[in-house]
């Protein structure tokens, strides 16, 4: 997944297809955040947010990060008031739409 990401930043941009490809975002950004800081970098000061605001469309995936959340996924009536996407792992590969489509190493 983080190598289809990757080659879709170096094309041309789309959003993420799917979850997967929601948190492999999210990895790449973390990563660069750890080497911006370890190299002292000068980028401007809300560079990660501003970026993502760009990429993604939706943060429904940062629920996975929080530990007050732990089983979300599982609460049907809380996925509904939220809106957001099925965040159990086995539709973490589900393209959001008909629009969307994963790579084909990530289809059944």
């Amino acid at each position: 997944m983080t190598a289809d990401l990757t080659g879709t930043l170096a094309r041309s941009w789309r959003e993420p297809d799917c979850v997967a490809a929601e948190l492999a975002l999210k990895c790449l950004l973390d990563e660069a955040e750890t080497v911006e800081e370890l190299y002292e970098l000068d980028v401007p000061a809300a560079w990660r947010n501003d970026l993502e605001d760009q990429l993604v469309q939706d943060f429904d995936y940062d629920f996975l990060y929080d530990m007050r959340l732990d089983g979300f996924e599982d609460d049907a009536q809380f996925m509904k008031k939220q809106r957001i996407a099925p965040m159990r792992f086995e539709n973490w590969f589900e393209p959001f739409t008909e629009a969307y489509s994963v790579p084909p190493f990530a289809q059944d």
